[in-house]
């Protein structure tokens, strides 16, 4: 066949986008006769290749494959520039300013979770998001899967048409299928109905499933989250005979254990946790120096173990041995201690520390952990009055579902589901590997899916109903201490999604309301429990929504007693030998349990540890590699209870000797453009008896290695004092320490170059100061870095060759034994040097100095990249390519900030201090006729931050944070001070407390 005979399928699909009627069918049947149409049929459509190869009347196939072509062809049309109507404001919304943004109190959940935020709109674009400073669950802050919401929200890979059988349908046809189906369920009461859903908080999506229900008698609720906390309600049954929510007091407390708990990165609640214990570990100047003491038992290195003054490695399976020995000697009755990995001196000195800090105290098991862990631990808080001050209990945030993914499996099994209804999720992904949801799956007659995305549940259902992303609908739900978060929209959906409010009308054949008509009919039925005297529904409604939370629905605290008997119901916990190696299961730093896979900004996140980009890695430790045999980025193969997987391996200090952790949410089919194929899948070899940890694994090496990209070593500068930390006890006794570390001052070498020529007094010296004792390398300054600056995401390997474009970076260093390491972090962003190398080596001056800013102008710079190479911190980043168009890591348009331009191919870019927000903050100080009043300017990571690690100012504004920390603690030190490069952003050196009874050395 010659060239121009091939089949030009893009021309195809342009050319059935455009006609109808017989000229459709006639150009179809031509596309047919062509011999590659097999080969398109597979490509484009799997299910339809498989007829036609069984040889199916022709002309019925293509009738069933007509709309779906067309479908194809204006997905194809889609990946170019919209074709829409613009319309101009006639009537200018009331607030609304072109050019101002608007903000907004509204919500996102990660598995239930609720968070407040402030969303930040450009005439109806969200562009960013923020903490809600009046949220209990956020206080200002934000982590980095709420921050990668924008990008989620314009992902063109979201599910844009309802489909049926994966064909393209719509929503009015959905509707009219589901009366059909509802009205014969009714006359049964719903026999052969269930709903599979994820966690669900929110009271009002609550009260419509009820509805359901009640409709419905004979239905059935089934529950599944991948990373769920069925341990920890099972844990509070077991001490107190039902399920409570447990609340920590960080704040409160003196001294905290971690059983395998990382509350600073994982839990619900963590970013308030995180400024709970940060305010126990800053030192202010001027006062006593004072800090909270953390031990961690970790079955896998997490941000919460880094920051502890004392962390032991011990596999998740023999932390419960651990918590018994702590009970035991802590006096809990009925509790003795069995044979444990960790030193026996090690457990008495941790429990004369608790004993030491009577109701001061507090031990934290983890979500992973076995529910006799979490008795256990409820017990050991009540030998230590923690109750009521450490820790208090409430009401559980959301209520006992009626069944689990195991009681649904075993009732498909039986015949007895007809009909499924999967409200958000994808079980046939994530479900444990000995449930075969998907097999199961199958044998329903009927199957409904409801979700942003056509992933793997998607591809197996009948119907798909596209979502309505979270910035895009009305709902509500709780916040880890039962706070009631609003929902609101900031932007109508843009692929047609609807709310799960919508779907469950639908299928019980009632009337359809928009979430926004069911929330407000909700809440005129409850509004009184919350309003304050004598107010109306319109005016309680009003002051909620610009909340973005109801005052006063934090859930009350609760006094249960501990179950008399709680040591007979703890089963007894019998050392045995591991078969082989333990297996562990984490949710991944980035991706979570896989319903981030296709952020390319969280994709190129470095994860907090091993600084790894764009994979999920086999993590062993620097021992169990060398007893293997095993070499860094080997592939190994995993063998656990039947099932295989391949990965490549990851020697990660401070990992449990004989222990190997893998992450969940790689390895996805139907991820997107981004996420597909990126990792391995490990969710093969999860088992429902086995969710977070087993034993009997066995790794066999393969001898082959694959390339990992991993951000750490890019921009290398060790053994130059860069971090500075130290003890405690030894600040007390020498609080110059940080002057003199390593011995002796640095010294202040001559420049090569002239003076600044910027001199004091000005009327601005913009700096920065990060406290080191706070930081806990969580990666939210980073995102929010990105999201505020447009920074690209550029792909694995662009990151392989160091060309990583983030301006902010968290370096990690390690010190001490590699097996039980230190670990500390240190965020990077540009200096600011008022004496900068980069200026007098740029030879078209792009690199200039105004107010303690080293700006870049970007339309001088020729890409020399002069600048960079002088750079002593190497944080400085050059556009390669064009990453911000055409390539599939590139942000979508409408994601970006307005207040920042777009930079091209070939030229330096780098940190700003966000001038953006500085210049808005001058032309407000302007008009007022005043200076900008300290606090007033806010850089973006600094916003971001849970820990408050980041401060910012002026340094010429008497009394300013910034100016008090750079001039008063006796902690601040400038990085490479000794270049005499006079950086604009300080440090202050971070500090430990560890337990004299068990620290090695006085000085780290």
């Amino acid at each position: 066949m010659s060239a121009t005979d091939k089949l030009d399928l893009d021309a195809i699909r342009k050319k059935l986008a455009g006609t109808r009627g017989r000229e459709y069918w006639k150009g179809l049947e031509e596309v047919a006769e062509k011999p590659e149409f097999t080969q398109f049929l597979h490509a484009e459509f799997p299910r339809l290749g498989a007829l036609w190869e069984r040889q199916l009347d022709r002309r019925t196939l293509l009738k069933l494959m007509g709309g779906s072509v067309a479908f194809a062809a204006a997905g194809l049309a889609g990946c170019s520039r919209p074709i829409g109507v613009m319309v101009p404001y006639v009537n200018m919304p009331e607030g609304e300013i072109p050019g101002k943004p608007m903000y907004f109190a509204t919500s996102l959940t990660l598995g239930g979770d609720a968070r407040g935020v402030i969303a930040k709109s450009y005439t109806g674009r969200p562009t960013f998001v923020e903490g809600n400073r009046d949220h209990p669950a956020s206080l200002g802050a934000i982590d980095a899967y709420a921050q990668a919401s924008v990008e989620q929200l314009y992902d063109p890979d979201r599910a844009q048409v309802a489909t049926y059988r994966s064909f393209p349908s719509s929503w009015n046809t959905f509707l009219e299928k589901m009366r059909i189906q509802a009205a014969a369920l009714k006359k049964s009461g719903g026999e052969g109905f269930a709903i599979l859903t994820q966690s669900i908080t929110s009271p009002s999506l609550l009260a419509e499933l009820d509805r359901v229900r009640k409709r419905f008698p004979k239905a059935r609720v089934y529950r599944y989250q991948p990373v769920g906390r069925d341990s920890v309600d099972a844990g509070a049954k077991m001490a107190f005979g039902k399920r409570l929510n447990t609340v920590y007091h960080f704040d409160q407390a003196d001294v905290i254990v971690s059983l395998d708990a990382d509350f600073l990165g994982m839990m619900p609640g963590h970013l308030a946790y995180a400024r709970q214990f940060s305010e126990g570990r800053r030192q202010e100047p001027g006062k006593p120096p004072k800090m909270t003491r953390l031990y961690a038992v970790a079955g896998t290195p997490t941000i919460t173990s880094a920051a502890a003054d004392h962390e032991m490695s011990v596999p998740s399976a023999a932390i419960e041995a651990t918590a018994r020995a702590l009970a035991a000697q802590l006096g809990v009755a009925g509790i003795s201690a069995g044979k444990t990995s960790l030193p026996a001196h090690w457990i008495d000195a941790v429990a004369d520390d608790l004993k030491a800090h009577h109701g001061r105290a507090v031990v934290v098991p983890g979500d992973v952990q076995s529910p006799a862990v979490h008795a256990l631990a409820h017990a050991i808080n009540a030998q230590l009055g923690a109750v009521g001050k450490t820790v208090t209990y409430t009401d559980p945030v959301e209520p006992e579902a009626p069944g689990n993914l195991k009681d649904l499996t075993q009732a498909i099994d039986r015949g007895e589901i007809k009909r499924l209804l999967i409200l958000g999720g994808n079980p046939v992904y994530d479900a444990p590997a000995d449930l075969d949801f998907a097999g199961r799956y199958a044998k329903v007659d009927e199957r409904i899916h409801w979700s942003l995305y056509p992933d793997e549940t998607a591809y197996e259902s009948y119907w798909h109903v596209p979502a309505a992303h979270e910035l895009e609908s009305w709902g509500d739900a709780r916040a880890y201490d039962g706070t009631i978060s609003l929902i609101q929209p900031l932007i109508a959906p843009l692929y047609h999604g609807h709310s799960a409010y919508e779907v469950l009308r639908a299928v019980s054949g009632d009337d359809v309301k928009d979430g926004y008509a069911v929330m407000r009919q909700y809440w005129r039925k409850h509004y009184r429990r919350y309003a304050k005297h004598g107010e109306s529904f319109d005016a309680f409604w009003k002051r909620s929504v610009q909340r973005g939370l109801i005052g006063g629905s934090a859930s009350p605290a609760r006094q249960p007693k501990l179950r008399g008997d709680l040591a007979k119901r703890l089963p007894l916990s019998t050392p045995t030998t591991p078969r082989g190696l333990y297996l562990q299961f984490r949710p991944d730093d980035a991706v979570w349990d896989g319903r981030f896979a296709n952020s390319a900004w969280l994709q190129e996140l470095p994860r907090r540890l091993t600084k790894l980009t764009w994979d999920n890695v086999v993590m062993l430790s620097p021992r169990t590699a060398e007893r293997l045999g095993v070499g860094n980025k080997e592939r190994v193969v995993l063998g656990f209870r039947g099932k295989e997987v391949t990965g490549p391996v990851w020697i990660l200090p401070g990992q449990p000797d004989n222990a190997v952790t893998v992450q969940l949410g790689y390895g996805r089919t139907r991820g997107g453009r981004i996420g597909s194929g990126v990792g391995f899948d490990v969710y093969p070899l999860r088992r429902s008896d086995a969710m977070w940890f087993g034993d009997g694994l066995t790794l066999t090496r393969t001898g082959k290695h694959v390339f990992l990209a991993t951000t750490q070593y890019h921009n290398t500068m060790e053994g130059r004092g860069l971090l500075r930390s130290t003890t405690l006890d030894h600040f007390r006794k020498d609080p110059e320490w940080v002057k003199d570390y390593g011995g002796e001052p640095p010294k202040l070498h001559e420049s090569l170059y002239p003076e600044p020529s910027e001199k004091p007094p000005l009327e601005y010296r913009w700096a920065m100061s990060i406290d080191l004792s706070a930081c806990i390398g969580c990666q939210a300054c980073v995102i929010a870095c990105q999201s505020e600056n447009n920074i690209q995401s550029v792909g694995k390997e662009e990151v392989l060759a160091g060309h990583e474009m983030h301006w902010l970076r968290i370096d990690r260093y390690y010190s001490g034994d590699m097996d039980e390491p230190q670990t500390y972090f240190q965020p990077v962003p540009c200096m600011q040097c008022e004496n900068a190398p980069c200026e007098y080596v740029c030879p078209v001056e792009a690199s200039v100095h105004a107010e303690g800013l080293n700006a870049q102008v970007y339309n001088r710079c020729i890409g020399t990249r002069d600048c960079s190479q002088n750079c002593p911190y190497k944080v400085r980043r050059f556009n390669w390519f064009r990453y911000q168009s055409g390539r599939a890591t590139s942000t979508s348009p409408a994601a970006e900030n307005p207040d920042v331009s777009v930079r091209q191919r070939g030229i330096m870019e780098k940190c700003t201090y966000c001038i953006q927000r500085i210049n808005e903050a001058k032309i407000t100080a302007d008009k007022l006729d005043r200076r900008i009043p300290d606090g007033a300017v806010e850089t973006a990571c600094q916003r971001a931050c849970p820990t408050q690690a980041i401060a910012f100012g002026d340094l010429e504004t008497k009394g300013s944070k910034v100016r008090r920390l750079t001039r008063e603690s006796p902690l601040y030190y400038e990085m490479l001070a000794e270049i005499n490069t006079r950086p604009r952003t300080s440090y202050l050196g971070g500090l430990t407390n560890p337990n004299p009874a068990l620290r090695k050395s006085e000085k780290t």
